[in-house]
């Protein structure tokens, strides 16, 4: 600091072009400080604001996705299958329904509420036949009257192990002419080889034509 002091007083010419350098190379030098930060917060605010798709993209849909689904109610989708609700400005519930020919797939864990949410609320207001797979039969002990009354549908329920269930007689299908034996053939294929992948085994081939037999005397005798 002396020299720097000395030198500014035995010198006064240098000292005032000296003075200008160190500004200027002082701006310079806070310039090129301040500016890479000021850049990096920019584009860090501008990340902030894009939606980052780094750790996947899965968010509640907005209100402008939500109308470009088509999903919210209408004529086309009147009685259609429910699989979600939206709460609109107002704070009306949006129910969305698919009445479309794509397939549809609802999967989540046990007791998540796939039947309370999906299943049963589509069940009493789908307008058209259904075809259930109801292993435990809770559907059809909450619909099935609702259906029958309401939207004055047959319900009918098939369960073999029950006394009350509706019935099938696969051998009413078989025509008793000439294709007889070729569709006694089909019935017990179906039951011996319900996957398609052949009888290659003794066993099986021995219970086909067991089952053939047996079928055909019941038909004829």
């Amino acid at each position: 600091m002396w020299i720097f002091k000395y030198e500014r007083l035995t010198r006064p010419a240098q000292a005032a072009i000296f003075d200008r350098a160190h500004a200027i190379v002082g701006i310079g030098f806070v310039f090129a400080l301040i500016a890479p930060m000021y850049f990096i917060f920019r584009r860090s605010q501008r990340i902030k604001s894009e939606r980052n798709d780094l750790h996947g993209s899965a968010h509640w849909a907005v209100q402008k996705e939500v109308e470009a689904t088509n999903l919210l109610p209408s004529e086309a989708n009147r009685g259609g299958v429910v699989f979600g609700a939206w709460r609109d400005p107002s704070g009306r519930v949006q129910y969305l329904r698919h009445k479309g020919p794509e397939h549809m797939m609802v999967f989540a864990p046990t007791r998540s509420g796939k039947g309370v949410g999906i299943v049963i609320p589509t069940l009493v207001s789908w307008d058209e036949s259904v075809l259930v797979l109801d292993i435990k039969g809770e559907n059809w002990a909450l619909t099935s009257g609702f259906r029958e009354r309401v939207l004055k549908q047959r319900a009918l329920k098939f369960d073999p192990t029950a006394l009350d269930s509706a019935r099938f007689n696969p051998l009413l299908e078989i025509r008793l002419d000439l294709n007889m034996v070729k569709d006694v053939q089909n019935i017990c294929t179906l039951i011996v080889d319900p996957d398609g992948k052949g009888l290659e085994d003794h066993w099986a081939k021995t219970a086909f034509d067991l089952l053939v037999g047996v079928v055909i005397f019941v038909l004829v005798c």
